[in-house]
This record gives structure tokens, C-alpha cells and sequence, in this order.
């Protein structure tokens, strides 16, 4: 091929288009009606035949190809400004998740997101399905349905290694932990084959200072009180690098003066190191004090917000209110008549 200015042109030619160009369909039971012309090279092919994908003219050289492909991928995953900004400060986001047992149906079509350096309470009934949900983060139970993001990226959490190379940790409300084994046994315990206990306790301490932490590392699970049994569960979280921390009924077990040192625990965790927690809990009053936003299950409603929206919009006290008990949503306080 020669230009207009005597110069030899290049003719850059894609194998997979000239093997097509000689084979334009091969498909003996397309009728006439659902071939077209092709604009491009006058070729003729079958939109409508499962095959016409093969068929399509490709224009690209194929020493370029890969960029191509490379540039397709980038604008399909290319976001605005804003919605960036918004996603980098959600830690996870859940949308449409369902899980059912049998004819059980524990979530429908639940959404929700948990922002970073904040401690999301939910609040609901027996049965509204708290805990389904935080095991399905935390990889115990697959959803039938929907989708998980961790830092704007879609996960498959099938397993609670999963869960942990997300990022997320749960604290059971029945603690997961051998009681003949000492608190650095247990939190290295499934990491991996060979430990090294020296160099572990030298990590928890370190880790206790930094997150003011009071734990002995060396110390038998079975002499703990229920304070220091929880305190360890999340060392063994933070330890495999939790940024998300899942609490079920953090206090359910706890003496008043054990639940103001989770209290403060917590909020060290949310607002000086960052963690986004995500606790379930029938302790209004530790919802209302502790939370940054509160997530009410009903059975056949969801509301969140912020404490004081969900007072002024009547959620509060439409979810609390039973006899003998109001909810005063000025003081955010619960009134025993």
C-alpha cells in the first residue's frame, strides 16, 4: 500500500479479523432476516447468533491490544470526585443482603455502611436479625443474596479468613477462647504452623500500651475475670489486623464498673486510632451514650441516624416506649415510671 506522498504506508492487520473476514458466519441455521451489513469493512455477520461476538471487527494492531483493553478497564472503573470522596469514608457498606433458614427469613433486603472512626450500635429485638448479619461479616454465614464492600471494593466473604484479609474481626458474645491456654497462646492461636511466643508477647505488650490496654499476656484464661477474657478477644483481632471490629453484646455480662471501662475502651478504639465498630446490643442506654449513630431493627422497618435525628423523627420513642417506660428525647434519657 502506497500513500499520496510516495511513501510506503504500514498496514496493520488483526489475525483474528482477517480469519473472520474469510469466514464471515458459520452458522447454517441464521436466515437471511438476522444478517446485516457491517459498516466497517461491508462484511456481513450475525448479531443474534451466540457467536457474533467472534464475529465483530476488531481494528486494533495486536501489539496494542493489552492497552486497549487496560484503557477499557480504567473508564469502566473511573468514579467522580464525589463519589470518591463519600466511599473513602465508609469502611464497609452491605447492600440488599437476604439470608434465610429454610422458610425463615432472618434479613431482607438489608442496606446499611459503618464509616471509618465511628461506633455504629444496633439496636433491635429478639429474632430482628443483629447477629445474622455480623456473622455474615464476619464470614460464619454466606448471604443468599447481595453484595459487601470494604473500602469501595466489592468482597466475597466466604470464611472468617476472609473476613480477617478484609480487615474485619468479631468479638462473640460467648468468648471464643482455650481456657487452659495462657492470653498469648490464644491470640497467636491459627495464624499460622511454627510461633513464636517470645517475639508474640513482645508484640501484645507493645499493642496493650499503644491502645491502653491492661492485659497480662501470661496469663491463664480460665483465671480471667469476663472484662479481661473480652479485653483479650480484641488483642486477637487488633493482633491479625482488624480495622473493623464486631461487637455482639459487648456488655451483656459485664458489672456496671466493667461497662464504663468498655465504654471508654471503645471510644479510645473509634476516635483515637480510627476503628469503625459495629456493636448489637439490648442496653439502650449504652447505645444512647456510646454511639456515634444508632441502626433500630424492626421487624418490618429499618431507621438510622444520628441519636438526636432519631429522636426528633419519633424512631426513639416509637422503638422504646413500652409500659412503664419512655423515652424522654430531649434528654436522650430512659424514664422508668
Amino acid at each position: 500500500m502506497t500513500a499520496s506522498n510516495g511513501k510506503k504506508k504500514k498496514k496493520y492487520i488483526d489475525c483474528k479479523t482477517e480469519y473472520h473476514k474469510r469466514r464471515p458466519y458459520y452458522n447454517s441455521n441464521v436466515s437471511q432476516s438476522d444478517l446485516v451489513s457491517s459498516k466497517s469493512d461491508k462484511r456481513t455477520y450475525a448479531p443474534n447468533n451466540p457467536i457474533c461476538h467472534l464475529l465483530t471487527p476488531v481494528r486494533l494492531h495486536r501489539r496494542n491490544k493489552h492497552r486497549y483493553i487496560a484503557s477499557q478497564s480504567k473508564r469502566r472503573a473511573k468514579k467522580t470526585d464525589t463519589e470518591n470522596i463519600v466511599n473513602n469514608n465508609i469502611a464497609i457498606e452491605v447492600k440488599n443482603i437476604t439470608k434465610t433458614f429454610g422458610s425463615i427469613v432472618a434479613n431482607n433486603d438489608v442496606t446499611m455502611d459503618i464509616r471509618k472512626g465511628e461506633i455504629l450500635a444496633v439496636l433491635g429485638e429478639n429474632g430482628s436479625g443483629k447477629t445474622t448479619l455480623m456473622n455474615m461479616l464476619a464470614g460464619i454465614y454466606y448471604p443468599d443474596s447481595g453484595t459487601i464492600y470494604v473500602d469501595g471494593e466489592e468482597k466475597v466473604i466466604a470464611s472468617p479468613k476472609d473476613a480477617f484479609a478484609c480487615g474485619i474481626g468479631m468479638i462473640h458474645q460467648h468468648f471464643k477462647l482455650v481456657d487452659v491456654f495462657t492470653a498469648t497462646e490464644n491470640i497467636v492461636l491459627g495464624i499460622g504452623c511454627k510461633y513464636n511466643l517470645k517475639a508474640a508477647k513482645k508484640r501484645i505488650v507493645e499493642m496493650s500500651e499503644r491502645y491502653g490496654f491492661d492485659i497480662d499476656p501470661d496469663k491463664k484464661v480460665y483465671d480471667m475475670a469476663v472484662s479481661e477474657k473480652q479485653t483479650v478477644e480484641i488483642v486477637k483481632a487488633l493482633y491479625r489486623g482488624a480495622n473493623i471490629l464486631i461487637l455482639d453484646e459487648p456488655t451483656a455480662f459485664l458489672d456496671f464498673p466493667s461497662k464504663i471501662e468498655t465504654l471508654q475502651m471503645l471510644r479510645r478504639l473509634a476516635h483515637e486510632q480510627h476503628k469503625s465498630i459495629l456493636l448489637s446490643t439490648h442496653d439502650v442506654e449504652l447505645a444512647l451514650q456510646l454511639s456515634d449513630r444508632l441502626w433500630l431493627m424492626e421487624e418490618s422497618r429499618f431507621s438510622i441516624g444520628t441519636p438526636k435525628e432519631l429522636a426528633a423523627d419519633g424512631s426513639l420513642s416509637r422503638f422504646i416506649n413500652r409500659d412503664g417506660i419512655r423515652f424522654n428525647k430531649d434528654s436522650l434519657r430512659i424514664e422508668i415510671k
